[in-house]
């Protein structure tokens, strides 16, 4: 999460519940306890 905070990732795949990292837009993918999160900016 630090490397999505401090640019060096534009994005990232993250399994389990999306609000474990409530500093950042997560969506649901599908059905599915896959999400993607992605730096506000």
């Amino acid at each position: 999460m630090a490397d999505l905070h401090s640019g060096k990732l534009d994005g990232a795949v993250i399994l389990g519940d999306p609000d474990r990292c409530p500093v950042l837009n997560t969506m649901a993918v599908g059905t599915e306890q896959l999400m993607v999160a992605l730096p506000e900016d």
